[in-house]
């Protein structure tokens, strides 16, 4: 790389004005916050549905595999169809999944609809984990500032590392039972939603700046 390609502070603050980079970061914190939370399912199925230790144990470790179906099969999705779409889509299916996981009688008839609820949401969470990142080419972010970029990027995007475990820790303790898995999931709900909001902001964004996305 010459040395006037170079990224110096001025570059940084090039970066940090750059409205992609911060709609990137936010819908990055929206799926963060999820990652975070999927640790909390299982414990739910088994206390509160009344799923033994050994389904939970088992549909924890089964869940990697399904990641392969996200992945590639969003990554085939976005190719096709436009990255903006596939979280879009992907962002509706989790809050749907997760709002009927909420509303699901809390017996072990429920199991069942739980286990194919859990699933489907981790398919598609899956899809986001993946594509968020091709948001950055997708946005025209210049190749000599990627690296500043997915800095600030991440920077945003991985503070649910902060509050998210103390916060559902504080719901499920202070509020013993389903009531406080529910007001956790409400409020994973809304971080959905947000997420699926900063999704429309990016594809309004495409639009409007068609020059400048695809430099």
């Amino acid at each position: 790389m010459e040395k006037s390609d170079r990224i110096s502070f001025k570059g940084i603050g090039q970066v940090l004005k750059m409205p992609a980079v911060w709609i990137i970061g936010f819908v990055t914190f929206c799926n963060y916050v999820f990652t975070l939370s999927l640790y909390y399912f299982t414990p739910y199925a088994t206390s509160i549905l009344g799923a033994t230790v050994t389904f939970g144990a088992t549909l924890a470790a089964l869940k990697r595999w399904f990641s392969l179906f996200g992945n590639v099969g969003g990554g085939f999705f976005s190719d096709k169809f436009g990255t903006g779409n596939a979280l879009l889509i992907s962002f509706v299916i989790m809050i749907l999944g997760t709002l009927g996981i909420l509303i699901l009688p809390t017996q072990s008839d429920s199991i069942l609809m739980f286990t194919i609820l859990f699933v489907l949401i981790y398919i598609f969470y899956n899809v986001n984990y993946a594509q968020t990142w091709a948001m950055m080419d997708e946005g025209g972010i210049p190749e000599k500032f990627s690296g500043t970029a997915a800095g600030i990027i991440s920077t945003v995007g991985y503070l649910p590392e902060i509050f998210v475990s103390v916060l559902a820790g504080i719901m499920i303790d202070q509020n013993p039972g389903v009531d406080g898995y529910r007001q956790f999931f409400g409020f994973l709900i809304a971080m959905l939603a947000l997420g699926a909001i900063f999704v429309l902001i990016w594809k309004a964004y495409l639009k409007k700046h068609p020059k400048e996305t695809n430099k």
